[in-house]
């Protein structure tokens, strides 16, 4: 997801496709027309891949699947950003509030470059924590209590393809 809401699922930024598109954009612009009708958008704030560990939530990308005008609701680990209807600057802060610690400052850093942030913005300190220890740290209680199960509507996987999902 970029830092103005646009979303990317289906190239890399060099252009070498990595899935289909499928029905996405469809559902999308669906969820727009639909009265009451709200676009959950979910992604997980880091990958990690080949060039080491990266934010997925960036400042630009090469092109989209889902454009910046269709923004709504993205949700990380970390929060939920409600973004339909607000403005750049909003957009940019409630998404830099759900990305990883890590990418924080970088992120601020390249809004405020394209004058997109005021000069004096800085992540509040609610959202300077970020981190996976952290998070881990405020679920082990749950976890050990086994109320996180990685089912917790139940699956129709195998015991033979839940192996292969963990792997």
């Amino acid at each position: 997801v970029t830092l103005l809401g646009a979303a990317v699922s289906d190239a890399l930024e060099s252009g070498q496709v990595v899935s289909g598109v499928g029905g996405q954009y469809n559902f999308v612009a669906m969820s727009h027309a639909l009265p009451d009708a709200r676009l959950v958008m979910m992604l997980r704030a880091t990958h990690d891949n080949k060039d080491g560990l990266k934010s997925s939530i960036v400042w630009n990308y090469g092109h989209t699947t889902i454009p910046r005008h269709l923004r709504d609701v993205v949700v990380t680990e970390y929060g939920v950003a409600e973004l339909r209807g607000q403005p750049d600057g909003e957009v940019i802060r409630r998404l830099i509030a759900i990305a990883d610690s890590r990418f924080q400052d970088e992120l601020v850093r390249q809004a405020k470059a394209h004058g997109k942030l005021d000069a004096g913005y800085q992540v509040p300190e609610r959202y300077r924590h970020n981190l996976p220890e952290v998070l881990e740290e405020k679920l082990h209680p749950w976890a050990e209590a086994g109320l996180l199960p990685d089912f917790p509507f139940g699956t129709d996987l195998t015991p033979d393809e839940l192996k292969i999902v963990r792997a």
